[in-house]
């Protein structure tokens, strides 16, 4: 416990740069790349870009009591208190910003008035730690690295926290801890991967840690605010950071259908969506009407031609069909419906192909160059594919 107490006072400030993170809450995922500073006191700054991007997609400042969202992409804001619920906003899982700084240094948020019991996992070489509150309310684990027995390293590994009712509230990995001195001299030993997960939330955050200081002299409180010429609105409860992406049933190759039989004679050539009957199928770029086919068992299927990218998509499963052979389609144009045949497995979904021939012969993984829904759906690189199906729609 010590050991931790004193991460907590020496633990200042940090700024940490290029940071990777990946939010996964319900069927919507997004990768971004994170800016972020912070320091005692629960002030920290959190700047959102796309990856490989210049352009900020979000802003969040708390000044230890209040804080603020500038949503760019939806061109509104949103403005309260600072508290586990504000941060979600962003990060979409609880966590307050003065715990987020304790992640940043390799340490974990600890629930209130424990009392402690270590034991030394002898065959899985780690301390363990359980921790209780005084009132019973809450039961803390942490899973320390035990490479010298007598406990001198304390990377963490894990720190699980369970409610009254014996339900996990969060779960915290620390991976790839490496030794860091900080301006100030203190030396911590730093993850350079690290998973928080909610599942009451169904919600989980991972960080690839980019460059990272520590300690160094505190920043002008007016670095905790935001403040922007443009003119925004408020956001409203329906304003998502990110759109649900579609629900994939089975993945490229995958051995398996949407049925769970094994695929014979080869493994799955495309993509399979979730999605109601009647769904509305759209062009993931575009391009030319290639061919059109209708089979008993199959149904309706599109194949359209990309000369941007001297590719082909195939869109199969269809019910009816908007399109004729030789029309030209932009992104997002509407393609057809969803529909249910014999060879759907009895759940209706779209199967969705990326062909390097016309009649789908050869196929490549569309994962590899389709666009999530975290980026903007008018989009600049003519090469890049986004979903045959819209983002946000439900598909169960």
């Amino acid at each position: 416990m010590e050991h931790f107490r004193s991460v907590d006072r020496r633990a200042k400030a940090f700024v940490s740069i290029n940071n990777t993170m990946e939010y996964s809450f319900g069927d919507a995922r997004a990768k971004v790349t994170m800016h972020v500073f912070g320091e005692r006191g629960g002030r920290i700054r959190f700047y959102e870009q796309k990856p490989h991007a210049a352009m900020a997609t979000a802003n969040f400042a708390c000044d230890g009591e209040n804080y603020t969202l500038v949503n760019y992409s939806k061109k509104c804001r949103l403005a309260g208190a600072c508290s586990p619920a504000a941060m979600r906003q962003l990060l979409h899982v609880d966590i307050a910003a003065k715990d987020f700084m304790l992640l940043a240094f390799g340490s974990t948020p600890m629930i209130p008035r424990p009392k402690a019991r270590a034991t030394w996992d002898g065959h899985g070489r780690k301390w363990v730690l359980e921790l209780a509150s005084t009132n019973g309310a809450w039961r803390q684990k942490l899973v320390l690295d035990g490479n010298a027995a007598d406990g001198a390293k304390w990377e963490l590994l894990r720190s699980t926290v369970w409610d009254s009712r014996g339900n996990i509230v969060w779960t915290l990995e620390h991976m790839g801890h490496t030794l860091t001195k900080a301006k100030d001299g203190s030396i911590f030993s730093l993850p350079t991967h690290t998973r928080f997960v909610q599942p009451q939330l169904n919600a989980q955050l991972v960080i690839d840690w980019g460059t990272r200081q520590f300690n160094a002299s505190p920043m002008s409180r007016s670095r905790y605010t935001v403040s922007t010429k443009m003119r925004l609105r408020r956001c409203d409860s329906n304003t998502s950071m990110y759109r649900a992406a579609p629900h994939v049933l089975s993945s490229y190759n995958d051995p398996f259908g949407v049925d769970g039989r094994t695929r014979r004679p080869r493994p799955h050539t495309g993509l399979d969506f979730r999605a109601k009957l009647d769904t509305g199928v759209i062009a993931a770029a575009s391009g030319v009407v290639e061919l059109i086919l209708r089979q008993p068992n199959s149904g309706g299927a599109v194949i359209l031609y990309h000369p941007s990218s001297a590719i082909y998509t195939a869109y199969v499963h269809l019910d009816s069909i908007h399109v004729q052979r030789g029309m030209r389609v932009s992104r997002g144009d509407p393609l057809g419906e969803v529909g249910l045949f014999p060879d759907s497995g009895g759940i209706a979904h779209l199967h969705w192909e990326v062909c390097t021939d016309r009649l789908c012969g050869r196929h490549a993984d569309p994962e590899l160059s389709t666009l999530t829904c975290s980026e903007d759906w008018e989009v600049k690189n003519k090469y890049a594919l986004t979903f045959p199906l819209a983002c946000g729609v439900d598909g169960n």
